[in-house]
């Protein structure tokens, strides 16, 4: 919806004319289907499940060392060679059936555990390192609590502490956005059931005074009907 606010409205500052838009739940989830979609399309076969292993490229997927398990990303026979070098394992370079991707893709469980087998030698901390230090793309798994206690988050203000009328200091996700610098602050805190109800009711509906005692008369009826549950 984003994309195309901005697209119409780059659009009608050139031609002048607006446009309606319409985005559609089930278009926009289809549309993030783009990589399985192209491999339906090209073979008329729905992909399967593929666990946590890139399907067409090898090795690219997660991976387990001494103290867990990690992601790597090898895009190219190049990066595989800087991968090769990083593990300290010339063999799995020399190996003319690892030579290439399709060879890769063909023998990806002997290569996988290949590639487990020099990395459980050590922590994750260590090839993380190393491997940024030969360019390979390469990250920790994370849970929700590292996730956001994690350098990056806190430097981008991932997590945000605001004040709430009823449950006191409460933590929020931040904006994932950053405009000339600076995270977009939380004006508001969640609002709490019929917060607003009033403010609605008189300045954007326009109700006279009776129209909006009537109004909440009938929401507070409603609230307490469900509050007592279901009647037998």
């Amino acid at each position: 919806a984003t994309h195309a606010i901005l697209a119409a409205l780059i659009s009608r500052a050139s031609t002048g004319v607006g446009a309606t838009i319409d985005v559609g739940m089930n278009d926009a989830v289809l549309a993030l289907l783009t990589h399985q979609a192209g491999r339906f399309f090209a073979t008329g076969q729905p992909p399967g499940r593929i666990g946590n292993h890139h399907e067409t490229i090898a090795p690219y997927g997660t991976f387990a060392a001494a103290d867990g398990f990690i992601n790597i990303a090898i895009g190219s026979d190049a990066q595989y060679r800087r991968l090769c070098d990083a593990l300290d394992a010339p063999e799995l370079w020399e190996n003319v059936q690892y030579k290439t991707n399709a060879g890769r893709q063909l023998a990806r469980a002997a290569l996988t555990a290949a590639i487990e087998s020099r990395l459980k030698t050590k922590h994750s901390g260590y090839w993380l390192e190393r491997l940024g230090k030969f360019g390979i793309a390469a990250g920790p798994i994370f849970d929700l609590a590292q996730a956001f206690a994690s350098p990056l988050a806190s430097e981008r203000e991932m997590r945000v502490t605001i004040d709430h009328p009823t449950a006191g200091r409460i933590d929020q996700v931040g904006a994932p956005w950053k405009i000339d610098g600076q995270s977009t602050p939380v004006r508001l805190a969640p609002p709490t059931l019929g917060q607003h109800t009033d403010e609605v009711l008189r300045e954007i509906l326009g109700y006279s005074e009776p129209q909006r005692d009537e109004a909440l008369g009938r929401l507070n009826a409603r609230n307490q009907s469900n509050a007592a549950g279901p009647s037998r």
